[in-house]
């Protein structure tokens, strides 16, 4: 019964005045006890749920040097909170199409990250993923009985397969806090993937099970997640919002059906030009590499903008795996491609381009080389080596009738060896690590081949310089006997290659 709608009333017979007053108060005190408790009772309404966060989810890798390629073809990606609700963050698609998965190749991200997606998220506490893809490969490059360069290419599933499910752990759960986060997923290549090799493919044995790592992107104190020397194609430009939307093929693709994502990317007067001058001479079609950092509302920005070739309509990125100085011609393996406006692409393994004295040679602009190293830092055609990371930029593809694609780039770029620390030595301020790589790195296996005019005195060892300006991201103490991930520029000093080292992470095991 409502007491507001039904009053409450009570008799009785008093026989002075002091007992009406006090039955007064008492009353009192009993319409008020019943009103809050019967009638007025407070109902408690629950605050609106928070925002959703905007998460950036970034792609990595963990490897070490077996593999020069592996591709993950994603087809969808959810989280589950405690509660046990499930949230999709990539959506799985209709119909196994072409168009609708997200492609990533993960050897050159060892180390490093790319953007991959955003998307919103409700805020909470997740405590397991779910991915599922729709085929998965690696490539394996070896020289076969002649001493030819031969590549072994093994895969699971196909582009129309039906999705898989990968493994993805988390180390701890995974909190979804505030406007925005980046989360990295992380491919474990040696834990994904086994290969023996048996000389030849149909006695070669090999298991692919991707396994990945999802994790919160600690940023640095005050400081925002950075993602550095991202490729990307630049498919428009916003001049009165000095923003640019990015198209990121992580792998190869078949240009009409392209498997990567596009990103709206805003830049300020602190934004770094390389290659040209400012903003207003980018231009839509043009091929860039850029740094980014994330936003506290979620957005992207650019800090750095390089652009090596603007009349590049092609830039395929990967290791040189043949360098014929002599003849001028080079043959790059292509791990990604950025193409604008091309009916026709690279093949995927082995590329083959010619080079003249109208060819420009540069080091991208990503890592500062410190002018007082103690020894040349120079990449020409004359100091090219197999194993070396370049880009190549290109105007017109020719995949047919025995002519070479021209070269109108080649420009140096950072890489990740994975090695044993054999040495500590230091020399003109730098720390120097000489690391021994494993048999079947790039650098000894691409060194031994005939006819080549550039080759390395010891392809089997690398020396790598450190100073202040290195990120240490190791936890495990450096010393003789342990492994490590370097990431920089490697030039070829006279014959001994020397990396310009930007980080350091722990190893994986050879």
């Amino acid at each position: 019964m409502n007491s507001l709608s039904q009053p409450v009333r009570c008799y009785s017979r008093v026989s002075s005045m002091s007992a009406v007053l006090s039955l007064l108060l008492a009353l009192w005190g009993f319409l008020a006890a019943g009103c809050n408790s019967a009638g007025m009772s407070s109902v408690t309404v629950p605050p609106p749920p928070p925002t959703p966060t905007s998460v950036a989810m970034v792609v990595s890798s963990t490897a070490n040097d077996q593999f020069a390629s592996f591709y993950v073809a994603v087809t969808s990606i959810s989280l589950t909170n405690q509660a046990g609700t499930t949230v999709s963050v990539l959506t799985a698609p209709q119909s196994n199409a072409f168009t609708q998965i997200q492609e990533a190749e993960f050897i050159h991200l060892n180390g490093q990250m790319a953007p991959f997606l955003a998307a919103m998220v409700p805020q909470g506490t997740y405590t397991s993923a779910t991915l599922t893809y729709s085929y998965a490969q690696f490539t394996h490059i070896r020289l076969n009985a002649t001493g030819a360069l031969e590549s072994v290419t093994d895969a699971v599933g196909g582009v129309n397969s039906i999705p898989q499910t990968a493994s993805v752990n988390l180390p701890a759960p995974l909190a979804i806090r505030g406007s925005a986060m980046a989360v990295s997923l992380d491919l474990q290549v040696s834990t994904s993937a086994t290969f023996t090799d048996h000389g030849t493919p149909q006695q070669d044995t090999y298991a692919i099970t991707p396994i990945f790592t999802l994790t919160a992107v600690a940023p640095a104190p005050q400081a925002p997640a950075r993602v550095m020397g991202v490729d990307a194609l630049i498919s428009s430009i916003t001049s009165g919002g000095n923003s640019l939307s990015l198209m990121i093929d992580y792998a190869f693709n078949n240009p009409t059906f392209p498997v990567g994502a596009t990103f709206t990317v805003a830049t300020n007067s602190s934004t770094v030009y390389q290659g040209i001058a400012n903003f207003s001479a980018l231009a839509a079609g043009m091929i860039a590499n850029v740094d980014l950092t994330l936003q506290s509302d979620g957005s992207l920005l650019a800090t750095r903008v390089e652009v090596d070739d603007p009349s590049a309509t092609n830039v395929l990125t990967g290791p040189l795996g043949t360098v014929f100085d002599a003849q001028h011609q080079i043959v790059e393996l292509g791990r990604t491609n950025e193409e604008f406006n091309q009916s026709v692409v690279p093949g995927s393994n082995f590329m083959p381009y010619s080079f003249d004295a109208n060819t420009a040679f540069m080091v991208s602009g990503q890592i500062a080389v410190p002018s007082n190293l103690p020894f040349s830092a120079m990449f020409d055609s004359s100091s090219m080596i197999a194993g070396q990371n370049v880009a190549v930029g290109s105007q017109v593809i020719v995949t047919s009738g025995g002519a070479k694609t021209h070269a109108t780039t080649i420009t140096l770029m950072p890489q990740t060896i994975n090695g044993t620390i054999t040495g500590v030595s230091s020399s003109a301020g730098f720390t120097v690590y000489t690391v021994s790589l494993a048999a079947y790195d790039l650098f000894p296996i691409l060194a031994v081949q005939t006819g080549q005019t550039t080759v390395l005195q010891n392809p089997s060892s690398i020396q790598v310089y450190v100073d202040s300006s290195t990120q240490m991201l190791n936890s495990n103490a450096i010393a003789a006997g342990n492994v490590f991930r370097f990431n920089g520029l490697i030039f070829n000093d006279g014959g001994t290659a020397r990396m310009v080292c930007r980080q350091v992470n722990d190893g994986v095991a050879e």
